[in-house]
């Protein structure tokens, strides 16, 4: 008995040996999105030390740099030289959530100011209505049904002197991978691609159907076919058909990735 407590004790310190020798698991790899590449045009991504996004380069060209406050995206800083540190976009919170997305230019009397907002309604922590607001005016509104983490229905209305009045219906169908919007940090893709709300979504969108409000008769469909590549490629095919014109439209999508640790 006293031999095998021995033992047992021995035991018991080699394995604390072993784990206290062991050496660090290897840093997370994290794969950010570096490049958007659709047709001939690429756009370029560029990243903090904290793997926040920093800036974007369009066509080769230093287009804007994003601005931070309190750890989260709040404007987006034109760098071309005849605007250069002009503010585009920003972006006006309500704890963790955007309420309200604010659109600069010129006005009339050539003073650079915010010319069209939109405003953001959530219900439940989640998007419930986007109203875009033209000149001081309720001009459109989009409302959303939610399915777990996906946005799967999309209600379009116009606005015609504070009336809602229903335009289209667009349904999302996903496929079972996680998004690329995921791939950058603060909601960017969502944020600079602008009012593509299935960007909100857990999931890659694989099929889009509009149809007309009253009637629900289909008029345009989206299909996304997407490859791949090991973790550092994605590339998506989306054909858009035109149902009452029998036409149809397809164009490539490719997003790299570059490893972070």
């Amino acid at each position: 008995m006293k031999t095998l407590g021995c033992l047992t004790v021995l035991t018991i310190t080699l394995s604390a040996c072993k784990k206290k020798d062991a050496p660090p698991a290897p840093p997370i790899d994290y794969w950010l999105v570096s490049s958007m590449i659709k047709g001939t045009d690429t756009t370029h991504f560029f990243y903090n030390s904290n793997r926040t996004i920093k800036q974007v380069n369009e066509a080769n060209n230093d287009s804007f740099k994003v601005v931070y406050e309190n750890g989260r995206i709040k404007q987006f800083v034109y760098l071309m030289e005849y605007v250069k540190g002009l503010p585009f976009r920003s972006f006006t919170y309500s704890g963790e959530n955007i309420v309200r997305i604010n659109q600069y230019g010129w006005n009339l009397q050539d003073q650079w100011v915010i010319l069209d907002y939109d405003s953001l309604v959530y219900k439940n922590g989640r998007l419930a209505e986007y109203h875009e607001i033209s000149g001081g005016i309720r001009s459109r509104v989009n409302k959303f049904t939610w399915e777990e983490k996906n946005i799967i229905k999309e209600e379009g209305f116009d606005v015609d002197q504070g009336t809602d009045i229903p335009a289209y219906v667009n349904t999302y169908t996903y496929a079972a991978e996680e998004g690329v919007q995921h791939r950058i940090s603060g909601q960017f893709l969502f944020l600079y691609l602008f009012r593509d709300f299935t960007l909100l979504s857990d999931k890659m969108l694989a099929k889009a159907e509009r149809a007309r409000v009253p009637g629900e008769i289909l008029f345009s469909r989206t299909v996304k076919d997407f490859v791949l590549e090991g973790k550092n490629v994605v590339k998506t095919t989306e054909t858009t058909e035109d149902l009452d014109n029998n036409q149809s439209l397809t164009f490539n999508t490719v997003f790299e990735y570059t490893k972070f640790n």
